[in-house]
């Protein structure tokens, strides 16, 4: 077999490789570079420079490509899929490194050390200018309480600092027992001195720091952001911190990188950037490097992978596999039917399913719920053993019990507030997905696209008043769906949006 390394992955992932395969190493490489000279390769390993679009991957008789690192938004994971090709990351790897920079980041944007560094070389010697102020006795509100998040809390607990949290699948007795005060992003904005970012770049997290939220900080809050660019809007940060609004902002990740001809590249010393380095220690590249192509040589050998990002790297059987999207989009929807931290989930599976081995389908239905706020951090592999570390208790149960559908997975989900939801999908003519039960509202829509839900009582009209206020404010409907509750006269409206 022969393996393509790109961008600079470190040499320890070659001396892993070498002995049993052919390895070829190149620099960075264009889309239509890669294209040109992926047909001869099995395996391709990349950083976040090379873009490995879908033209390069049909090109492609790859079967198996690797990130040496952890998102993998620089890879067409939908294409890569279609073709059969799996796709892994190195979730733990840099975790240490990200956590300590962080560490750093706050240390520097309390003690304006980057620019007193610059003035005592320019032979100024300011002491007042660069007055500062403690970690110690301040509370640090952390946004995503992952890996990163969790290791960035411990050593900040124990220079003695008040940690408060907000991480939606993290529920608060888990918290509680590693000592954090597990609160509402909105405390975290109003409560914190300090505030870090550790969540990933999805539609719920673009533009999460914004003016608005900015301007329920305290005056003298300052703000850490070392996961992904786009999450804090960029011209934002510069007028709350220029105008007062907030002291502070230390940011390595940004909506383009590399940063040029930037705004922030203009900033005062409140603000201080670095050129995404939240990974680049020699141990975390070293550490990459080696566990991704432990995985490319294990796979390549028939041994299997850890860390597939996408179902392709899942042993399944053929009678499952036309079900792993429709449980992913049920535990989507089930996860963002309620603010609160989740406690416990129960999937039940009835017709043709209720005698099969679900665990697969399960672990979708996790994956789905922890998505939106986890990313690419989260894949079939990790996704039931994320969910158990945040304290989420998972069952499994079949049934046995007439349904009108060939098969169905109902989940049903109890939160911390003793919120309890319900979500029930199923496939029809083999391929088609529909989502049959929201709660206690019988239902049928293909869940796609961007979806609104509406309730209300259930009387004549209404449709049209719901219609009349999309379209006063310019937003087109592409299809809806009504449902009736089975306890009430109430109703439920599921309307397709445009995407504009």
């Amino acid at each position: 077999s022969r393996i393509l390394i790109l961008d600079g992955v470190d040499k320890k992932a070659v001396e892993v490789l070498q002995d049993d395969f052919q390895v070829d190493i190149k620099g960075s490489m264009t889309p239509d570079e890669l294209k040109e000279i992926i047909s001869g390769y099995d395996a391709l390993i990349v950083r976040s420079q090379t873009k490995v679009n879908a033209e390069a991957i049909n090109a492609s008789n790859l079967k198996i490509i690797g990130r040496a690192g952890v998102g993998v938004d620089n890879i067409d994971v939908a294409a890569a899929t279609r073709k059969g090709i799996i796709v892994v990351n190195s979730p733990d790897g840099n975790t240490v490194a990200a956590a300590e920079h962080t560490l750093a980041l706050l240390m520097s944007v309390a003690r304006y050390i980057p620019d007193a560094n610059k003035s005592l070389k320019n032979g100024e010697w300011k002491r007042k200018e660069f007055t500062g102020v403690e970690l110690y006795n301040k509370t640090l509100g952390i946004i995503g309480l992952g890996r990163i998040g969790s290791h960035v809390a411990k050593v900040c607990k124990a220079m003695g600092m008040t940690i408060i949290a907000f991480d939606p699948y993290m529920n608060k007795k888990k918290a509680e027992e590693i000592g954090i005060n597990s609160v509402e992003l909105e405390q975290v904005f109003t409560d914190s001195d300090f505030i870090t970012v550790h969540v990933p770049l999805t539609p719920e997290t673009k533009d999460l720091i914004n003016l608005d939220t900015l301007k329920k900080m305290k005056k003298s809050a300052r703000i850490v952001n070392c996961s992904r660019g786009g999450i804090i809007n960029e011209n934002d940060i510069i007028e709350a911190v220029n105008s007062g609004i907030i002291s502070g902002a230390a940011l390595d990740v940004f909506e383009k990188e590399p940063l040029i001809d930037s705004p922030l590249q203009q900033t005062n010393e409140k603000i201080i950037i670095t050129p995404h380095l939240g990974a680049s220690t020699q141990e975390a590249q070293i550490n990459v490097a080696i566990d991704v192509a432990q995985q490319i040589s294990g796979f390549l050998k028939g041994e299997g992978v850890l860390s597939a990002v996408n179902l392709t790297g899942m042993d399944i059987s053929p009678e499952l596999k036309p079900y792993l999207n429709i449980a992913v989009k049920i535990g989507k929807i089930i996860g963002q039917l309620s603010n609160e931290s989740i406690k416990n989930i129960e999937v039940m599976y009835q017709g043709d399913l209720a005698d099969k081995s679900n665990k697969a389908l399960t672990t979708a239905v996790i994956k789905g719920i922890l998505y939106p706020v986890l990313g690419d951090t989260i894949n079939y592999v990790n996704a039931q053993t994320v969910a158990k570390d945040r304290g989420i208790d998972i069952s499994e149960i079949s049934s046995s019990q007439e349904i009108n559908y060939k098969s169905m997975i109902t989940v049903k989900a109890k939160f911390d507030n003793g919120e309890e939801k319900l979500v029930s999908g199923t496939i029809i003519s083999d391929t088609e997905e529909r989502i049959i039960q929201l709660d206690d509202y019988d239902i049928n829509f293909v869940p796609k696209g961007k979806i609104l839900a509406t309730k209300n009582i259930d009387k004549p009209g209404m449709v049209g008043k719901v219609g009349s206020i999309l379209g006063q404010n310019n937003v087109n409907i592409a299809t809806m769906d009504l449902g009736r509750s089975t306890k009430d006269k109430r109703a439920m409206m599921i309307i397709n949006i445009d995407e504009n």
